[in-house]
């Protein structure tokens, strides 16, 4: 079966290859020496294994695809940054696993490099580290458990800091990248000299300008733990933006992340959602059709300083058409916090926002007219069923967007009476070509409403 597999892959590869495939460890034993020998444009595949090498791309391998037979069981474990691409016009890295003791990918001064359905976790800094990085995109990756996070106190006396850690750090000046469908989980800051250190899900950083992150899910990091009396614990945030302009958030859950714990004091760190600082300038949301879903970030005990949006000195924040969880205008509003009271200095704009409901599966969402369930298969290759609800007559639209915003497809454009309904969507768009493999949304609309569901296609 093994070998099924690695020659199915193979044959997809050759589809798109045009240059030569080189297999590790058939051809050469490490990826490194692949890598030496190759030429611009050539395929580096890699079957199931465990290589415990650095592996360096530069300026010599131009336009390399490097592609592993699993993303859980072909593992690239690096001494230091486990994969570093430096100085490179163009790269593709897909289906590894990736872990070490630095960096699990650190991109600099490069374009165009593609990072795809990869595992990168339990690195010990940074899960992927774009610096001077541009036009870059990560799609379908799990980074996760990315830092060190022992724990000090008066049982244990293990200690290990490495300092702040996130699963991906947008470095300096690496601009107009795109994060599309990732999965940024359990990333964590270290305990270092008696205090814990801050956890990030992605951190931007000064003049990282232009980034977007669409249907990405950001949950779950957090602060470092620590113990002692006057030992900090660490604040935890799904995304801290630093003095970038134009960072861009759309279809992206943002929830659960938390600051770290004093597991002997029992006092904890505080828990961020999104914070933007030092004149950074954002559009979370902005369009029914952009919706994000920011709430439940907390500290694990107290509640009174943890923020789903913290404008800490930014300039204005649009961040409209969000679901904020299920508290009312007035309670939710504690959870979203000005630096500046005055306009002249920065604001969040949160209205219109999505109200809060209970989830349930027959409850129409905002409480009001629609139900759009999840279609099926999906992902799919052919077609897909979608199933929706409404819950009194009106005029319906259901349309099919692209992964940035473009219409692509119209399946229902007419009056509608109250009731259950299923359309087929045949993945081609209005003129009747097959669209590309990739992230779809399917977007349900009525009156004032709209709900949206993604949808992957894939060969």
């Amino acid at each position: 079966m093994k070998n099924i597999c690695g020659i199915i892959i193979l044959f997809a590869i050759c589809q798109v290859c045009h240059g030569t495939i080189i297999q590790v460890p058939q051809d050469y034993s490490t990826i490194q020496e692949a890598i030496g020998i190759s030429s611009n444009n050539d395929t580096i595949f890699i079957a199931n294994g465990t290589y415990n090498e650095d592996v360096n791309i530069d300026f010599f391998n131009d336009s390399l695809s490097i592609i592993g037979e699993n993303p859980e069981s072909t593992i690239v474990r690096g001494i230091t940054n486990t994969i570093t691409i430096n100085d490179v016009g163009r790269c593709f890295i897909s289906r590894l696993l990736i872990s070490g003791n630095g960096d699990g990918i650190k991109i600099t001064n490069s374009n165009g490099v593609v990072i795809r359905n990869c595992v990168i976790g339990g690195n010990s800094y940074f899960g992927v580290h774009l610096y001077y990085a541009r036009t870059c995109t990560l799609d379908c990756n799990q980074i996760c458990f990315n830092g060190m996070y022992l724990i000090k106190n008066s049982k244990n006396k293990t200690t290990l800091g490495l300092g702040n850690n996130c699963g991906v750090m947008v470095d300096n000046y690496s601009t107009n990248n795109i994060f599309l469908g990732n999965h940024i989980y359990s990333n964590c800051g270290s305990w270092h000299y008696g205090s814990g250190f801050n956890g990030y899900g992605v951190f931007i950083a000064s003049n990282a300008d232009s980034n977007k992150f669409i249907a990405d899910t950001i949950r779950n990091n957090s602060g470092g733990d620590i113990g002692g009396a006057f030992d900090d614990p660490g604040c935890g945030y799904g995304v801290y933006v630093l003095k970038a302009k134009g960072i861009f958030f759309a279809n992206c859950t943002i929830d659960s992340n938390n600051g770290g714990y004093n597991v002997d004091y029992g006092f904890s760190g505080t828990g961020n959602g999104i914070v933007l600082d030092s004149g950074a300038t954002a559009i979370i949301g902005g369009d029914s059709l952009y919706s994000n879903r920011i709430c439940d970030n907390n500290s694990v005990l107290n509640h009174n300083h943890n923020w789903n949006i913290l404008n800490n000195t930014a300039n204005d924040i649009i961040a409209t058409y969000n679901y904020w969880g299920l508290e009312d205008t007035v309670s939710m509003r504690t959870r979203i916090f000005d630096h500046f009271l005055d306009s002249t200095k920065g604001y969040v704009i949160i209205n219109p926002w999505v109200s809060g409901v209970e989830n349930e599966k027959d409850k129409p969402i905002n409480g009001l007219l629609l139900v759009l369930n999840n279609n099926y298969p999906n992902p799919f290759n052919n077609k897909t069923i979608i199933d929706y609800q409404i819950k009194k007559n009106t005029f319906v639209k259901l349309n099919i967007y692209n992964c940035l915003g473009n219409k692509i497809r119209n399946l229902v454009n007419s009056n509608q009476n109250t009731g259950k309904y299923s359309i087929v969507w045949d993945g081609k768009n209005d003129f009747g070509q097959k669209v590309a493999c990739g992230l779809y949304f399917c977007s349900l609309g009525a009156a004032n409403e709209r709900t949206t569901k993604k949808i992957v296609m894939i060969k």
